[in-house]
């Protein structure tokens, strides 16, 4: 779809850059919870389309529901993150930030070997650390390991410094199926060794 009006059409790509800028600096954020080795937090595959287009494909399926964003992946190789926008104006709202936060968790978890589906527990927990708005069920034995990690984050985790927290994230995510016991140990001692490191 085409913006014929030339005042949207401006509003358009001053918002289409904002949710560039803003992409990222949270991919950079993110990358640091990962293996600096395995991913680039300088390239991140993203463009916006125009929401308005997904709007009439719903009501043309019948559908009450769309997209907002979206990670469509092909094979194991190419990804794309899209983002939908509107020419309105071009102010990024919380909504907006959220599903930006959103997708780029799904693409991160993806290019990670990570489970990355809306009901996996990994997303789940990224979703919550970095305000992703997860929504899809989580099944009883995922949900508990979840409660876990929240209170393992709330308790131990939040109040840290920035750089400190973000490496932590990154070492709760692939033990977050250990047994309690074992998961808060590791992530207690994890911590130790890093305040120790950054002389904290």
């Amino acid at each position: 779809m085409i913006l014929k009006e030339i005042d949207k059409q401006a509003a358009f790509y001053r918002k289409e850059q904002k949710v560039f800028q803003y992409a990222m600096g949270f991919w950079h954020d993110l990358c640091a919870c990962g293996d600096s080795f395995e991913i680039n937090d300088t390239v991140l595959p993203i463009q916006c389309f125009d929401e308005l287009e997904t709007i009439i494909e719903a009501v043309e399926r019948g559908s009450k529901t769309r997209a907002t964003g979206s990670v469509n992946l092909f094979r194991n190789k190419q990804a794309v993150i899209r983002i939908g926008i509107n020419g309105d104006n071009d102010r990024l709202s919380a909504s907006l930030k959220r599903t930006i936060r959103h997708e780029i968790i799904h693409y991160f978890l993806w290019l990670m070997d990570k489970h990355h589906a809306d009901n996996s527990l990994e997303f789940w927990c990224l979703c919550y650390a970095f305000d992703g708005g997860a929504y899809e069920s989580l099944d009883d034995d995922d949900k508990h390991k979840y409660d876990l990690f929240v209170q393992t984050y709330d308790t131990k985790i939040k109040k840290l410094p920035d750089n400190i927290r973000k490496i932590i994230i990154g070492a709760m995510i692939p033990q977050i199926g250990k047994s309690e016991y074992e998961f808060t140990k590791s992530i207690e001692e994890d911590i130790r060794k890093i305040k120790m490191v950054f002389h904290i």
